[in-house]
């Protein structure tokens, strides 16, 4: 049994976020997939860079759940294969090696946003 370390990602929805390029509601990290998945091949390429073997799909907000937020509960499978393959062109355009792993959505929302504290600047 190989017992090499792995590094794996960090967080894509919270960088995401943190970048101003989704917000924390509504379609979530889904909505970049849609509308800056450029940025979403960034976040990887940058993980990758700073030495993940292993990436994540942005995969963990297409479920049927946050998508029907849009009237978009039928695109779930569209949106899956849309994060894998950002994925995939993420680890080719660093001519680096690294593992793309599918997330795995929890079956319904993992955690209700409007009791969520809003964020905070560290001091």
């Amino acid at each position: 049994m190989n017992h090499e370390l792995q590094i794996l990602d960090g967080s894509m929805g919270a960088e995401l976020i943190r970048r101003g390029i989704t917000p924390r509601t509504g379609l979530w990290s889904a909505r970049a997939l849609l509308d800056a998945p450029e940025a979403v091949v960034q976040v990887h390429r940058e993980y990758i860079d700073a030495g993940a073997q292993i990436i994540t799909t942005n995969s963990y907000s297409t479920i049927p759940s946050y998508l029907a937020k849009a009237g978009m509960e039928e695109s779930y499978q569209e949106l899956t294969v849309v994060a894998a393959k950002l994925a995939r062109q993420a680890v080719e355009a660093t001519g680096q090696q690294a593992l793309v792993a599918g997330c795995l959505p929890p079956l319904d929302e993992s955690y209700r946003h409007d009791l969520v504290l809003a964020d905070e600047p560290s001091r």
